[in-house]
């Protein structure tokens, strides 16, 4: 990891950190913590989505890299997805 890559990570370890020392400490509005929580949930679901779909193309034999891009392709390419491009500007 380079020293610039490793720079961002730890910034935004530092910035999840003081968020979650002001959530704790009931510093943030309602408001603001609700709508983090719902960006939380959002991200958990896109998880689970492109890792069931991974499990759905393995289940009919279609071998893919696990990473969101390239499952979302190969699901659009079954004609499971609709909108290939939302699923990759999601993801992006």
């Amino acid at each position: 990891m380079n020293n610039e890559r490793l720079h961002w990570r730890l910034c935004n370890l530092e910035r999840a950190l003081r968020r979650l020392d002001a959530a704790l400490a009931a510093e943030v509005d309602e408001e603001k913590l609700v709508q983090t929580a719902a960006v939380k949930r959002f991200e958990f679901t896109f998880e689970c989505c492109w890792r069931a779909l991974h499990a759905c193309l393995a289940s009919v034999r279609i071998h893919v890299a696990p990473q969101p891009r390239r499952v979302f392709q190969k699901s659009y390419a079954q004609d499971w997805l609709e909108d290939e491009k939302l699923w990759l500007d999601i993801h992006a």
